[in-house]
């Protein structure tokens, strides 16, 4: 990732359940449509009809939204996005008069949910609101990075925090960021973002209900409705990713899916040092240093021997598979 990815990262991403908010009295409106495209129809019934006559558990192949910023947010792995529109349903849309959000595609396994969106501005307002908060690259050619800094920390995120409530009742946030640079301006103005989503905090959830708010220069005093008035994401979170459970034979588990690796439940990437090798039952290798993210590698967990983590090794205890539809 370039510098100026890394600087806006450093300002947008990375929101943790530090930021906690209090339950609002007032519930907002709740707007959102399910998109449908006749040929997704037609071969999603074509499947299910092929798979009747036979006992099986599959996937249905749904499609992509915003196919582009969905590739771009992934552009680390040209890979994962075959695999994901092998496991997406359809997008979803959530809007008010002045904005739409929607969900284009979901990476979910056991620990972690990570949906692809795009916000677009409908009026006058919502085209404003988002193309101030949209720092085109062409923008920030010639700058230092100091410079880049000063650019983007002048500018709000167009992206809306978000809350829900977690265990026993309490609100969380649930994570958003962006790169801030990818976007488009004018008549179509939009851009790209994603929010992760720690399962630990909402247990047993089917689907998550996320309230949409404005930070007014990232402020905790300064949260409001705003210009998301009314809009209220609805994240599925059925597994589409199987997650193998590891454990080092004295009771510490790490967690490898076929897209990410996680420390814990909890403090999913855990401190600074990261060190990972996964060795395959055919004998090859994967080694990782100092990060990963998700949908940056993919493994074959049906091949993992075991892993070393930090110097530590761990060995396969238990796979935690996707939820699959299952047919007759």
């Amino acid at each position: 990732m370039n510098e100026q990815g890394i600087a806006v990262l450093s300002l947008f991403s990375e929101l943790d359940e530090r930021y906690i908010a209090e339950a609002q009295e007032e519930k907002l409106t709740l707007r959102h449509r399910r998109i449908f495209k006749a040929p997704f129809i037609a071969a999603a019934a074509a499947a299910i009809l092929a798979l009747s006559s036979v006992g099986a558990v599959a996937y249905v192949k749904g499609w992509i939204g915003h196919k582009e910023n969905v590739e771009h947010q992934y552009f680390y792995n040209k890979a994962l996005i075959p695999e994901l529109e092998k496991r997406a349903g359809e997008p979803l849309e959530f809007e008010n008069e002045h904005l739409r959000i929607t969900v284009d595609a979901i990476i979910s396994d056991a620990v972690y949910v990570e949906a692809s969106a795009t916000i677009e501005g409908l009026d006058k307002q919502g085209k404003k609101f988002v193309e101030d908060g949209i720092t085109l690259k062409n923008e920030l050619d010639g700058l230092t990075t100091d410079e880049v800094f000063g650019v983007l920390g002048r500018r709000n995120s167009f992206v809306p925090f978000m809350t829900a409530p977690g265990r026993d009742g309490e609100i969380k946030m649930a994570n958003s960021g962006s790169d801030g640079m990818f976007g488009k301006k004018g008549e179509s103005s939009e851009s790209a973002f994603t929010i992760g989503i720690k399962r630990d905090l909402f247990p047993d959830c089917e689907t998550l209900e996320l309230t949409c708010i404005e930070p007014i220069h990232a402020g905790i005093d300064d949260w409001t409705p705003g210009i998301f008035e009314g809009i209220v994401l609805e994240i599925p979170m059925k597994r589409n990713f199987d997650t193998l459970v590891l454990d080092d034979k004295s009771g510490r588990e790490v967690y490898l899916s076929e897209v990410c690796f996680y420390q814990s439940k909890s403090d999913i990437w855990g401190g600074k040092a990261f060190d990972l090798t996964v060795y395959s039952k055919d004998g090859s290798e994967q080694n990782i240093r100092d990060h990963i993210v998700v949908g940056e590698y993919l493994f074959d967990l049906e091949n993992v021997d075991h892993i070393v983590f930090n110097g530590r090794t761990f060995y396969p205890k238990e796979l935690i598979s996707a939820d699959r539809e299952e047919t007759e």
